[in-house]
């Protein structure tokens, strides 16, 4: 069998998802789409900003024959119903004959480090976010937590501290510190510290999210956001363990609310202590909309599954890079 590309069970949204993510990297092809309701003969998507065709060639009951017929390479699954009826005879089908058979989830995950939310079902979710840490990765981890900590407290934050004070009272009126309530581990909320970035009358108003140009943030907080400085008080956080230095943000509890309506499994980025830094923060910029909060949630979901050293130290070094460019800064 050559690696000709790969066929796709699911046409839907799923499907083409997969596809462009497939052929945005380059390191499969895409044969064509098994679809049970499509009327037409192809499906047209969006890969790099670039309209591609991609042929449906024919129903989940011909999956072996459609695989053996175009010497497909491995076949995705992208329909929930993949484990009913006809598709789990095709599926054990290509398995007894040593087809690599991969679930959308999954592959998509590997592919953008990132877990397609609106494809999952509590049935995938929740035993693989839920898997035991390995206790050796987790002493480590809140070891290194704690040592960091202290010393960034102690070496950064402390000296630091005159400068950023004076600066923040000479800027504008109103304390040095900023203190708010965010949502933690299991739900519990907590106070998490900065140095002031806004003007004291900022919310007024009512809780709103920061948007780009936001008139609301003084001139020496745009410098402290977009280095990230800020947020070295919340070294108090980690050794108090409201936090980790790594993990999802902690987010408002009224945004809370909004969100885990509106986005499926959003609590799920509860499991785990929130962070200073995490994976969706060094991948994906400062966002203020619902879409935005949807694809931070899939890079904390592939962190929360995906614990380890490596990864943590790459989030490290990228951490590192978003501090001396201001990345994704608001």
């Amino acid at each position: 069998m050559n690696n000709q590309g790969l066929i796709i069970v699911g046409a839907g949204w799923a499907g083409q998802t997969v596809a462009s993510a497939i052929l945005e990297k380059g390191e499969h092809g895409v044969v064509g789409f098994l679809d049970d309701k499509s009327l037409g003969s192809e499906v047209i998507i969006s890969v790099n900003n670039e309209d591609v065709s991609i042929p449906i060639l024919g129903v989940s009951s011909e999956l072996m024959k459609v695989v053996t017929d175009k010497s497909a390479s491995g076949v995705v699954i992208a329909v929930t119903h993949s484990r009913e009826g006809h598709l789990l005879n095709e599926i054990v089908k290509c398995h007894e004959h040593g087809i690599p058979i991969h679930e959308m989830p999954e592959f998509y995950a590997r592919l953008n480090k990132k877990i397609p939310v609106r494809h999952l079902n509590h049935h995938w979710i929740v035993p693989r976010l839920t898997e035991p840490t390995n206790d050796l990765y987790t002493f480590f981890h809140d070891a290194t937590n704690y040592l960091i900590s202290l010393v960034g407290l102690i070496f950064v934050c402390l000296p630091l501290f005159p400068i950023i004070a004076l600066v923040i009272k000479l800027d504008s009126k109103g304390p040095v510190f900023f203190k708010q309530e965010r949502v933690g581990l299991r739900g519990k909320t907590f106070l998490v510290m900065k140095f002031r970035t806004m003007r004291s009358d900022a919310e007024k108003d009512g809780a709103v999210w920061a948007k780009q140009q936001d008139d609301r943030i003084t001139k020496v907080g745009s410098f402290l956001r977009k280095y990230r400085l800020d947020e070295l008080p919340q070294f108090i956080n980690v050794l108090k363990r409201d936090m980790g230095l790594i993990g999802p943000r902690p987010e408002r509890p009224e945004f809370v609310q909004s969100l885990a309506e509106k986005i499926p499994f959003y609590n799920y980025r509860h499991l785990v202590r929130p962070g200073i830094s995490g994976w969706a923060q060094v991948n994906y910029p400062y966002g203020n909309t619902v879409e935005d909060a949807v694809e931070k949630l899939q890079y904390d979901l592939y962190w929360i599954k995906n614990r380890s050293f490596w990864l943590d130290l790459k989030i490290v070094f990228k951490s590192i890079k978003v501090m001396l460019t201001g990345y994704g800064a608001v």
